[in-house]
Formats: C-alpha cells, structure tokens, sequence
C-alpha cells in the first residue's frame, strides 16, 4: 500500500499516456474498503482531483480518443472514493474539494448524463454514503464538506 497506492496516484497525473493513467485510476478504485487506503485516502483523492483537472490538457493529440475513457473513469473513482468516505476524513476532504468544486460539478454531471445506466449507479452509492454522513453528528467544517459532496454526488433524476 505504501508503494502501490503513490506510485498509481503519480500515473494517474503525470503520465502522457491516458490508457495508462486510466488503468491507474481504475485500480485505484478496486480498492473494497477505506481502512486498505490507510493514510494514503486524502492524497488519492488529491491524485484523482488533479487528473481531472488536467484530463483536458494534451500535449500528444493522439492521446484524444482515450480522453472520454479517462473522464469516465476518473468520475468512477471518485464516486467509489466518496462512497467510502468516513467522518474522520471530512475535515481534511474539505480543504481538498472546497478549491475543485466547480470542476467536479461539472464533470460529475457531464458523466452522469453520457454514461449508461449501470455507471450512473456509483454516483447513487455516493450519495447514499454522503445521505449517511449527513445524519452523523458533524462539526462545522464536517458538515460542510458533506454539503460540498452532496452538492456534486446528488442530482435530480
């Protein structure tokens, strides 16, 4: 986990491959449970949230016709990661998503309405945790964050 988890996060943003770094990003959202990203969950969701933002930069045009499966899957992992956020995380998340909003808004939503049906379930699952953390007694900054998320992770269908 100390070697995988970083070493997929770094080709998640930095390599000029996007099937490379859509393959990261999908083995990063294999991962079942919270407790197997251990302290490596915020800095994953660092990872993710900058490739995102830098999915539409290409500095080989070759790369375009892997670009939508490289969104999509960035989206993917995302959801899987919001799913199994825990209250503990929340705090630190928020200095995170606080700053990519917008670009997470904007993606989640261009995903939801491009992919199939079975896809669009990650994003339910998301915001079904998030529903969950809602009711949890929650700090300032806690509740926050949960606004932030559900704000993104929650549509009307």
């Amino acid at each position: 986990q100390d070697v995988v988890l970083p070493t997929l996060c770094s080709l998640v943003v930095r390599s000029s491959n996007f099937k490379v770094r859509t393959n990261a990003c999908a083995a990063l959202a294999c991962v079942p449970l919270r407790r197997y990203y251990g302290a490596h969950y915020l800095a994953v969701w660092k990872a993710v949230l900058d490739g995102l933002d830098n999915a539409l930069n290409m500095s080989d045009f070759r790369e375009v016709k892997h670009q939508d499966g490289l969104l999509e899957q960035l989206c993917l992992t995302l959801c899987h990661l919001t799913s199994l956020v825990e209250l503990a995380d929340l705090s630190a998340l928020y200095e995170v998503a606080v700053y990519h909003v917008d670009t997470l808004q904007q993606h989640v939503s261009r995903f939801l309405n491009s992919t199939v049906p079975e896809r669009a379930d990650a994003v339910l699952r998301a915001a079904a945790s998030l529903a969950l953390l809602k009711e949890q007694q929650l700090t300032v900054t806690q509740r926050n964050s949960v606004t932030i998320l559900s704000d993104v992770f929650t549509f009307d269908i």
